[in-house]
């Protein structure tokens, strides 16, 4: 039903969770029984299913209105004049070229699962209704109504807890591509659960360099970013929240894709598409996955409407408590069952069991064990493998958990260019500078890709990996751990900037520093330069200090380019946040300047290990020591395109 692969099967068993009946409460709980049986595998009970997708309905009225108003505004800011002004009288090509969309949704720093969205629905690109359901790959992810309501755009929603993670502001609604602000509103009500419950929605409507726009609706109440019409943004600047206003089941983004003409355009390429594709790298249609495993006192309850989730997590237990253990699933597909593994204090297998198999292929599952707690006292750990992901979360029997420690996280290199179905390859090293082990510690990718993505620690020293694949490992106190990461494209892609959950399973997880563990990719279907930059600073701790406000310091750097050759690499230094000079030349093999250091450098690269130091001279305005904010970031451009970057965080502190 879901896959373009597999048997053309009925959707109707799909599309009765799309449509409930009304009046009924779509709460899947299943409770412990007081007197529960064991089950075969040595576990107590067992329980789970599909979760019903949330779904809104946005008519040709209501999208027509909108239009009209992104129009209107359009027109009184003189955007199609700007951008004839621009492509006629500066020439500018890229003013012109056809935009190419980010992923709209991103988890924020404060949210820990593993993931927190999964695509719900696609466009419905068959145009008769009702029940008549065409996705771009020939499936039926998608729906359609019996007033004639085809849906237009992609659906993206969070899971699991959806309307907890609405209010912890855990899913963040992101722009796609750069562009103005033609159409904000807000203050509509977000707590909608059901067709006709809500009149107007909440978001914003972005218009684009080459006149096309994108919609976001269905966002939180009161979470719109301050900017308003006629204010730019640029890609992947956050808009607001995913929310559940207008007329929605459920939270949830409705992204929607115009061109320039007012046409609604299926962002997605595929056999049934009706595009070439806009993204600047297309998501798989379907990607099994984890996106959380909790540890609860009872089994989860899963509303459909705000106020009737229930999580009863919880991760400190007394010999004999009800421990249920559940893992949370996107793109489950029919007959696949992910592994449950118990491992005792001392690391030993104590239980196994399925959670599954799922019935039928489905966005959200979620499927729970059951067991008393055993009497051995101490930390447990629970592992759920699907296919090649693995995700870990430990408890505690008769001993208090841990206070909560900083896990940090880098890589190198932090870019790489290859063609699609060639690996690229980088190091990320996590850093437990806390005084406890923690274990369970992976590396786990958060960005949407058609990729094949792996991990394995290495070997201190040499760098060689060592053990198995996506395999998660123990770090020691004031130790750290590198992993050599795989990433295999299956699909061209165009300067993405990619996220990594870098976690252990007692809970903490690294904060995503952009040039510092964000990795940017570009996929070619042709041979291309492949520019790799690392920097170095003197404590060897990826922090500059100049001393004082007025100090200076610096720091090396090398760059490779394995890749094709290429001429007329531009390099430059910048600053992201506060004043400084910044400076830099190219250095010999004894680190001396082989010329006087400038604002920037023009170079050729090949194969050949080219080294350089940068200087950085404090202007008097003190520097604070936040990684994130104050960062030295040296950029190599060629031919406008971002081919590499690398940097390193800077203080006016000693």
């Amino acid at each position: 039903m879901l896959g373009p692969d597999g048997e053309r099967r009925t959707h109707r068993s799909f599309f009765r969770f799309l449509h409930p009946v009304p009046g009924i409460a779509l709460v899947l709980a299943v409770c412990a029984s007081s007197a529960p049986t064991a089950l075969a595998n040595g576990f107590l009970d067992a329980g789970g299913g599909n979760h019903p997708i949330p779904t809104g309905e946005f008519t040709p009225a209501a999208r027509a209105a909108l239009l009209a108003r992104a129009r209107s505004n359009s027109e009184a800011l003189g955007l199609a004049q700007k951008r004839l002004f621009a492509v006629g009288v500066l020439n500018d090509d890229e003013t012109a070229r056809e935009v190419r969309l980010g992923w709209p949704v991103q988890m924020p720093e404060s949210n820990l699962r593993e993931g927190q969205a999964g695509v719900s629905s696609y466009v419905d690109l068959d145009a008769a209704f009702p029940d008549a359901l065409r996705d771009y790959a020939c499936g039926m992810r998608t729906y359609d109504t019996a007033a004639g309501y085809n849906h237009q755009g992609v659906d993206i929603a969070s899971w699991p807890y959806p309307w907890q993670t609405m209010a912890e502001d855990g899913l963040e609604v992101v722009a796609a591509a750069p562009g103005t602000i033609v159409v904000k509103q807000d203050g509509q009500p977000d707590d909608s659960c059901a067709f006709g419950e809500g009149a107007d929605w909440n978001g914003m409507v972005i218009e684009h360099a080459d006149g096309s726009q994108a919609i976001y609706g269905h966002m939180k109440r009161d979470s719109l970013n301050r900017k308003a019409v006629g204010d730019q943004v640029v890609a992947g600047e956050t808009l607001g929240q995913v929310g559940s206003s207008g007329n929605s089941t459920g939270p949830h983004l409705h992204f929607e894709f115009i061109d320039p003409s007012g046409a609604v355009v299926d962002p997605y390429q595929g056999e049934c598409g009706t595009s070439d594709g806009h993204w600047r790298a297309q998501p798989a249609y379907a990607q099994p996955r984890i996106n959380a495993v909790t540890i609860g006192s009872a089994a989860p309850m899963i509303g459909g409407c705000n106020g009737t989730e229930r999580p009863h997590e919880q991760r400190e237990f007394q010999p004999n408590d009800p421990v249920y253990i559940t893992a949370f699933m996107v793109d489950q597909e029919q007959g696949q069952s992910a592994q449950l593994e118990l491992y005792t204090p001392s690391g030993e297998l104590y239980l196994t069991g399925d959670l599954g198999p799922a019935t039928e292929p489905y966005p959200f599952t979620y499927y729970w064990r059951s067991l008393l707690a055993p009497a051995e006292t101490g930390r447990w750990r629970a592992r759920v493998l699907l296919a090649d992901r693995v995700a870990e979360r430990a408890f505690y029997v008769g001993v208090s958990a841990p206070a909560p420690v900083r896990l940090d996280a880098s890589i190198i290199p932090a870019s790489r260019t290859v063609q699609v179905g060639e690996p690229a390859t980088f190091f990320a090293t996590l850093n437990n500078a806390s005084d406890q082990d923690l274990e369970g510690c992976r590396v786990g990718l958060q960005s949407p890709l058609d990729v094949d993505f792996r991990f394995r620690e290495v070997r201190p020293g040499n760098l060689r990996p060592r053990g198995t694949a996506n395999a998660p490992v123990d770090i020691a106190a004031g130790e750290s751990q590198t992993f050599l990461v795989t990433l295999t494209p299956n699909a061209v892609a165009d300067a993405l900037e990619i996220g990594f959950g870098f976690r252990c399973a007692d809970g903490p997880r690294a904060r995503k520093r952009r040039g510092e563990n964000t990795l940017q990719l570009t996929v070619t279907d042709q041979p291309a330069p492949d520019i790799m930059a690392v920097a170095a600073t003197v404590d060897g701790d990826g922090v500059v200090r100049l001393g004082s406000a007025a100090g200076e310091s610096s720091f090396a750097m090398a760059a490779i380019n394995p890749g094709s050759a290429v001429d007329d690499v531009i390099v430059t230094p910048r600053l992201t946040a506060g004043v400084a000079v910044l400076t830099l030349c190219e250095t010999d093999a004894q680190a001396i300047c082989l010329a006087e250091p400038s604002a920037s450098l023009t170079l050729s690269l090949d194969g050949t290990p080219r080294t350089f130091s940068v200087f950085v001279a404090g202007s008097g305005t003190p520097l604070s020591l936040d990684e994130s904010d104050q960062r030295v970031v040296v950029e190599f451009v060629q031919g406008g395109r971002l081919r590499a970057v690398t940097g390193v965080a800077v203080t006016t502190d000693a």
